[in-house]
């Protein structure tokens, strides 16, 4: 099935010596008769720290997340930034954003010609997603708000941050938003383009774009962002105390920090939605 929505601009985001990449999301893209756009990466391996100082705030990262950002969470954010600021420069109404290590199939192309039936005022649409616990789990949803886009698809308001900015599409009105979000870096940008806080936010059911295992295998900054936190988690370690060791004696300090991680998800899994005002953004 090819693509019969010609108003959505493609954007594919890719470090200027992937050519690995770039071929396979020409083909992706060749398949299902999509007109992309390569936007060439920022890579935050070669940004000094003069750069980094001027758009990155560490006191508040860490604040934020309890770790510093990896470098290459900064170029991934920079990388996405700019293609907001084209949004903005070209008047583009709505884009979607892909970075070159994913893949997608015919389910992709189904859903966007049904855009026509997506909820009013959507402004951000997780394509691709997971849960913060885990990149294997779907992102849980709350039960109000589902939106049916076909039998077999539906938009649905995150229960929870939606991690994965590797596929998305976006209204004007959200790029906006996010420009504004990331005048200084505070934080990375799936904890952003993942937050209804600011934006009228749906995640696909199921989701439709994935990461691409052997192109990302050697390209992800998950290893560097697991170090990093292991090294916060060691610098911010406290002593074990006497309730937490009588816990862990009788097996129960598993439970104890679960209870509260299914009454969040409980709590957000009826949470009513957000009341959007499109004139906000």
């Amino acid at each position: 099935m090819k693509s019969k929505n010609k108003n959505i601009s493609v954007f594919i985001i890719n470090l200027k010596h992937s050519i690995e990449r770039k071929k396979h999301m020409q083909e992706l893209c060749k398949k299902y008769n999509l007109n992309y756009e390569f936007i060439e990466a920022v890579d935050g391996r070669t940004l000094s720290e003069v750069e980094i100082e001027k758009v990155y705030s560490k006191e508040k990262v860490i604040k934020a997340i309890g770790r510093e950002m990896s470098r290459g969470e900064i170029g991934v954010l920079l990388s996405q930034k700019s293609i907001y600021e084209k949004i903005l420069k070209e008047n583009i109404d709505i884009a979607l954003i892909f970075e070159d290590d994913i893949e997608f199939d015919q389910r992709l192309i189904t859903v966007l010609n049904e855009i026509e039936n997506f909820p009013k005022y959507w402004n951000l649409i997780l394509l691709g997603h997971h849960s913060p616990r885990g990149r294997m789990i779907e992102t849980s949803y709350s039960l109000w708000g589902q939106e049916k886009v076909t039998d077999t698809f539906k938009l649905a308001r995150p229960a929870e941050l939606g991690f994965g900015a590797y596929g998305y599409l976006l209204k004007k009105s959200a790029a906006k938003v996010l420009l504004k979000e990331l005048n200084e870096i505070e934080k990375p940008l799936d904890h952003i383009t993942g937050s209804d806080e600011k934006l009228n936010l749906y995640v696909l059911i199921p989701a439709v774009v994935d990461i691409h295992q052997d192109l990302s295998e050697n390209y992800s900054s998950i290893h560097n962002r697991e170090e990093l936190e292991k090294d916060f988690a060691q610098k911010r370690k406290k002593p074990i105390t006497l309730k937490r060791k009588t816990l862990i004696f009788l097996h129960l300090d598993k439970l104890r920090d679960c209870l509260p991680k299914k009454y969040l998800r409980l709590k957000n899994f009826l949470k009513r939605r957000r009341t959007y005002k499109p004139d906000s953004a």
